[in-house]
């Protein structure tokens, strides 16, 4: 009755509440679940998706990942930004963090932000940080990581990781919406009918056109 199940039971025992204003469906004996409501779903994951980022979860080394960025700088003009995703230092056959010099040897001329698989760390380039610099940002000493010169490493965790990931460039509002449109379906396939945003809608402006397009 309105938004409450009151019986749950067989077809037979079903038929009590059943009248002529009823209206019933044949669910052809498929069993009717509730929608679920996701608490913690990363919706950028959509941006992946779309193209922009390039991927580098399946890199073996190092090399791997400069490779993959220098192709990307190619493709693109001077000081675009160039995000990488699925970053994990850990499966490197160095095990260790790219570190800032690597990157800005390999793209001195377009800001880097490497995003770990985690989504809470993330390794950039000199030309990230001087464009953080000159917005004003100051990261917490504990989150941006440094060498014993006191210079940065390139590692970011955590607030200066987030920091940082605010400068990173959105997509086009068209682009966003295809893309996060597509998330859509796959979610409710799964039967997420509901989601809480773990981004700071901020991030996403097209978010606030969801509700005219129905979402």
């Amino acid at each position: 009755e309105g938004e409450k199940i009151v019986f749950v039971g067989s077809t037979q025992k079903s038929l009590k509440y059943i009248d002529e204003e009823t209206e019933t469906v044949d669910l052809c004996g498929c069993a009717v679940l509730p929608g679920f409501v996701d608490s913690h779903i990363h919706m950028a994951v959509a941006e992946a998706k779309s193209g922009y980022e390039i991927l580098i979860n399946d890199a073996r080394c190092i090399s791997d990942i400069l490779e993959k960025l220098d192709c990307a700088a190619k493709e693109r003009t001077k000081d675009e930004w160039i995000i990488g995703s699925g970053y994990d230092y850990e499966g490197l056959l160095e095990a260790r963090h790219i570190t800032i010099a690597e990157l800005d040897k390999c793209v001195p001329d377009n800001p880097v932000i490497l995003i770990h698989k985690s989504g809470h760390m993330s390794v950039c380039n000199s030309v990230a940080f001087k464009l953080a610099e000159k917005s004003g940002l100051m990261f917490p000493d504990k989150d941006a990581i440094k060498d014993e010169q006191g210079k940065y490493t390139g590692l970011l965790k955590e607030t200066a990781h987030f920091m940082m990931l605010q400068k990173a460039p959105l997509l086009p509002d068209t682009q966003s919406l295809a893309a996060i449109s597509a998330f859509f379906s796959p979610s409710t396939r799964r039967r997420i009918t509901a989601c809480s945003l773990s981004e700071k809608s901020a991030r996403f402006p097209c978010f606030s056109c969801f509700k005219y397009f129905g979402y």
